[in-house]
């Protein structure tokens, strides 16, 4: 109850400043890459949901904006070891902040940062759940960048985000996370 102030304070804030504000979901399809003594293991794509807000900010060129958004996504990965199957679905509230460049009114390619902080870790191994939050660096920064198509009364996009950060704790390990994200973007204005 004490961060709705906030919450409100914020959205109220990025829409005072938006010239486009909107919503937007669709399909995270997440990998997990975990290193460790010049091992690398790669795990199969988990299919999970992204949703939030958008809001696009002219500049001093007509044809940039900054977009910053506020996201909500599952991300993670499903690994297969000998005949164990186990799932990992990490909740991230994430931060992009990216700036889209128009090189016509109907289609954007944008690029920038995105700060995700996470809300909970949860493992299942062999049909056994596990939440392992505070073994995971809370903190993931990324690379982020795809394009949007604009189809009339929304946006189609596709974005690649590149996980930057280690989020393992261990100091012998290393685990990022990679993720393919196809949406829908609505605007309101």
């Amino acid at each position: 109850m004490k961060k709705l102030p906030l919450i409100l304070f914020t959205i109220t804030s990025f829409y005072s400043f938006s010239q486009t504000m909107g919503v937007k979901g669709g399909l995270n399809l997440g990998k997990e890459r975990a290193t460790s003594s010049g091992i690398s293991i790669t795990s199969q794509s988990l299919a999970s949901f992204m949703a939030g807000i958008y809001g696009e900010v002219a500049t001093a060129n007509e044809n940039l904006f900054f977009a910053p958004e506020l996201i909500f996504s599952i991300d993670g990965g499903k690994f297969e070891f000998f005949g164990t199957n186990a799932t990992d679905k990490l909740s991230y509230l994430s931060a992009p902040l990216l700036m889209k460049f128009y090189p016509s009114d109907k289609f954007n390619i944008h690029g920038g940062l995105q700060l995700g902080v996470l809300l909970k870790a949860v493992g299942e191994v062999d049909g056994e759940t596990i939440e392992y939050t505070d073994e995971v660096n809370r903190i993931n920064i990324s690379a982020a960048f795809g394009a949007e198509f604009d189809l009339g009364a929304a946006n189609l996009g596709a974005r690649y985000v590149l996980g930057l950060s280690d989020l393992s704790q261990e100091d012998e390990g290393n685990l990022t996370l990679n993720t393919i994200q196809i949406y829908l973007a609505i605007p309101f204005n």
